[in-house]
């Protein structure tokens, strides 16, 4: 059972109509339409067929900390957000420069974010899972020195999350989690704003018939893995295609395109940018509305050596490669 939740910071209470004032202050300091269509079958990830290849053509600074999770916000000014080990959060630049300090949230997983616009101020909210197995809402604006936390549902126990974009003009975006206590059920909803406070509003239940769920992915469909398929799941869409890039258990990437066969990924260095040792996180964005990713990005996280990097990837080549 969902309640709703007044929108409030890690110390303090805060609504909506305060989140705008405190981010109007900040700012005055410096000088689509249906519900989504489950998959009746979990689609599962297939023994992989011949290597494709993607280059690596940026990379971040080294990093404080391992990786662990990976996600990006959309819209018009787009950027990505890094969980660390520690469970702290920062924001990059999808040229791998750092937007902000890494906050300590205690996040153990964050899913996309999606840009919106709340009482006129614009926020990026980031859906995630602390160690308390809390579901938050991350906020940020630029104006801001560090991200709001905005509890959504408490005390639910909750282990892992999805989210993507709304599918009608009333809501903020589809979430979907699952719990410690029941991993194969995968509870799915919508993140409406009403009366000045965010909700979960629940559309419904997905059980997972291959076993503990370790990933999933919203979109017009519904897609859930278990660890022996994917430890993480993204999205890719572009002239009219789409692909489902998944993170193996084996260290491996693989993609998958509608109707078709799942393909490993075979990841080429760069010049001057070395491949992580191990990959520790996955994320994808399919628009890039500026900068060099026409086609948008695919990011992987690992250790290089002895520090620990962001790899961007240049998602062409699949859709060259795939029919």
């Amino acid at each position: 059972m969902f309640k709703l939740v007044a929108l409030r910071s890690v110390s303090a209470f805060v609504n909506l109509s305060f989140a705008a004032i405190l981010i109007f202050l900040a700012a005055c300091s410096e000088t689509q339409n249906s519900a989504p269509v489950a998959v009746d079958k979990a689609e599962r990830v297939h023994p992989a067929e011949p290597a494709y290849p993607l280059q690596a053509v940026w990379a971040s600074r080294a990093l404080d900390e391992p990786v662990t999770d990976l996600a990006f916000v959309g819209g018009s000014e787009p950027f990505l957000a890094a969980v660390y080990v520690s469970g702290a959060l920062q924001f990059l630049t999808l040229d791998g420069d750092r937007l902000t300090s890494a906050e300590a949230l205690n996040i153990t997983a964050l899913a996309d974010g999606q840009a919106v616009v709340l009482q006129d101020t614009p926020l990026n909210l980031f859906p995630g899972i602390d160690r308390a197995g809390n579901l938050n809402l991350y906020t940020y604006s630029p104006v801001l020195d560090a991200p709001l936390t905005l509890p959504l549902l408490e005390d639910i126990g909750a282990a892992g999350l999805c989210a993507g974009p709304p599918l009608d003009e009333t809501s903020l975006m589809q979430l979907a989690y699952w719990t410690e206590a029941d991993r194969q059920t995968l509870h799915t909803g919508r993140v409406e704003e009403k009366a000045d406070v965010l909700i979960f509003s629940p559309l419904g239940e997905r059980r997972s018939q291959s076993g503990p769920i370790a990933s999933c992915n919203l979109y017009l469909d519904i897609q859930i893995a278990p660890a022996e398929d994917a430890l993480d799941l993204a999205k890719m869409r572009k002239m009219g295609k789409s692909f489902t890039l998944a993170r193996t258990a084996e260290d491996r990437l693989t993609v998958t395109q509608a109707n078709s066969k799942t393909v490993d990924i075979e990841l080429l260095p760069g010049i001057t940018i070395l491949l992580p040792d191990e990959i520790t996180a996955l994320a994808a964005l399919s628009e890039v509305r500026y900068g060099g990713y026409p086609n948008g990005i695919i990011v992987i996280a690992g250790p290089v050596g002895q520090a620990h990097q962001i790899i961007f990837l240049n998602p062409t080549s699949l859709f060259e490669a795939l029919p």
